[in-house]
């Protein structure tokens, strides 16, 4: 997938949101059931001719080029501007399908690389950044496996709307992450879990705290006769929060979960819990808080969705030594498709982020609120049969509003993009 358009590493059960118009091009791969027989065949009058092996492999290639304006490169508090110059390109190989019963996997890799016209709004980073994911699962009768890995070598250039970190900003990072996942259907519902381990290492000179952390996620959800469109369930999320400068949190969050299913346009779910946060060094302080998400995903016709999310969460701190941040959000996200085959995508997202000390002394008094807003119009491209693409008009703000002058900052960009995808 293009990364240029595509968030790093969060949380399993955080909601993956991504700019409409890369998603056009280098999105999830076409729905592959295959023949019916194993080898395709040719038939003319009476005669059949054996052709070549009928196979699932998908193979897909993209490239693109962005021009955008950028009001604060470093996003400091006092960045520079410049116009930026952008081209991706990558290359994405698919077996089987991932909605169908059967071994299904794939390799893809994107590519970025960035000019800038102004050496102090480069700000020292490497204009290039790559990324590789891989996945790998099988869909058994009741049974699905899925095994994703993925690296990223980031170099803080993305405008991405999920990339943007109060925390991290444009600092330059090596992110690895593994992930497992494993349902296993039931007569009435579903035993669901997960595992997740994320690995994060600033480059020197940053002064950030680096990631080496890990969670799990335990489910089971059970459908009653009275509301077959409904699931309710039990969960319990578990694992370690390490970061350097910082004490290691061992965490545990039991939870009550709901899903409810109205039909293909309409879904909601939605867990409540409570984290216990037990510090493992001594003079450190244990946390508890409530944590919860709900999303609800939402088509009134076949031009228009809507996607709703609110949660708070907790995790270890970037920028902060000694320090944990508690995050409550909301988001929104709206795709219209308009008259002459133009898509519009906005989505607009806020923040409160509580920084709580974790350990003795001196409480924490940091506190950001953070508003981010993008908006895309889009149309597409068709060259070929096989060549494709879409053009694409975009704006993005980035404001974080902090008690601590040297947090806060302020980022408007807008540009416009040209992307094919074969």
């Amino acid at each position: 997938m293009n990364f240029f358009f595509k968030s790093c590493f969060v949380r399993a059960c955080r909601l993956i949101f991504y700019l409409p118009a890369v998603a056009v091009l280098v999105g999830s791969s076409p729905s592959h059931a295959g023949p019916a027989s194993e080898y395709v065949t040719e038939t003319t009058g009476t005669e059949s001719r054996l052709l070549l092996p009928a196979s699932d492999f998908k193979s897909s290639a993209f490239a693109g080029s962005t021009y955008f304006y950028d009001s604060n490169t470093t996003q400091q508090a006092t960045g520079p501007g410049s116009s930026v110059f952008a081209f991706d390109y990558g290359l994405a190989i698919t077996k089987g399908n991932e909605a169908s019963r059967g071994i299904f996997g794939g390799v893809d890799y994107a590519g970025n690389s960035f000019i800038y016209d102004d050496g102090a709004a480069r700000a020292g980073r490497d204009p290039f950044e790559h990324k590789l994911d891989a996945n790998l699962g099988v869909n058994g009768g009741k049974t699905s496996i899925r095994f994703n890995t993925t690296y990223s070598r980031n170099n803080g250039n993305s405008i991405d709307y999920d990339r943007v970190s109060r925390e991290s900003r444009r600092a330059q990072s090596n992110d690895y992450l593994l992930g497992l996942s494993v349902v296993r259907t039931l007569p009435h519902g579903s035993l669901e879990g997960g595992f997740d381990y994320a690995m994060r290492n600033f480059d020197t000179g940053t002064l950030l705290n680096d990631e080496n952390s890990w969670n799990g996620d335990l489910a089971w959800f059970f459908k009653p006769g009275f509301a077959p469109k409904t699931s309710l369930g039990v969960g319990l999320g578990f694992g370690e929060d390490k970061f350097a400068r910082n004490s290691d949190r061992v965490f545990y969050s039991p939870s009550l979960r709901m899903r409810y299913r109205l039909s293909a346009k309409t879904q909601l779910h939605s867990s409540v819990g409570y984290e216990f946060r037990n510090a493992e060094a001594i003079g450190s302080i244990d946390n508890d808080t409530p944590v919860f998400e709900t999303g609800l995903s939402w088509q009134p016709s076949n031009r228009t969705g809507f996607d709703f999310r609110f949660y708070k969460e907790v995790r270890g701190s970037y920028s902060n030594v000694g320090e944990e941040v508690g995050t409550t959000g909301v988001s929104l996200k709206l795709n219209q498709e308009l008259p002459g085959e133009f898509r519009l995508g906005s989505s607009v997202g806020f923040e409160n982020a509580d920084y709580v000390s974790t350990i003795a002394g001196p409480a924490a008094t940091r506190d950001d609120n953070f508003f981010r807003l993008s908006l895309d119009l889009s149309h597409p491209l068709r060259l070929t049969d096989k060549l494709g693409g879409d053009w694409s008009l975009f704006y993005s703000c980035n404001n974080n509003d902090s008690n601590l002058a040297q947090a806060s900052f302020d980022q408007s960009i807008v540009g416009m993009r040209v992307g094919l995808a074969y």
